[in-house]
């Protein structure tokens, strides 16, 4: 098998990804696109909750000690 040097990986990776996007249709092209960015919103939505029950408790451990300070200085 003869190895061609006439281009370098980067030429040869450019070729095949123009290649690939040549053999999609345009819709093709979109939902693939759209399918990627659909995933990484879920991600941050998944990691922004994830952060933010930690929050909400803590807040809400705040909310009660606060309470139960109220609670003792009435008495």
């Amino acid at each position: 098998m003869k190895i061609r040097t006439d281009r370098t990986a980067s030429q040869w990776n450019k070729h095949r990804f123009h290649a690939l996007l040549a053999s999609l249709s345009t819709q093709e092209v979109f939902m693939r696109t759209y399918s990627v960015l659909a995933l990484v919103l879920m991600l941050g939505i998944v990691g922004i909750t994830a952060t933010a029950c930690n929050t909400v408790e803590g807040v809400g451990e705040d909310v009660t000690s606060a309470g139960k300070a109220i609670d003792k200085a009435a008495e």
